[in-house]
């Protein structure tokens, strides 16, 4: 299925989405404040709406 269609994102589809290296979004799913859950014991999964109300909370904030 095309990341852009999924409900529930993986690391890879993070990868995609935001131009990040996979270092960069292991750095953000090991944030406190990033809406990533487990999924299993290894699984890290982020649901789409979550991400897209995290980003507009970072630019509110004036982060960069």
């Amino acid at each position: 299925m095309n990341p852009k269609e999924r409900e529930f994102l993986t690391a890879a589809d993070l990868q995609d989405l935001l131009g990040l290296s996979r270092s960069g979004v292991y750095n953000l799913l090991n944030s406190k404040d990033f809406p990533a859950f487990r999924a299993g014991d290894r699984a890290i999964r982020v649901r789409r709406e979550s991400l897209y109300a995290w980003i507009e909370a970072q630019e509110a904030k004036g982060v960069r």
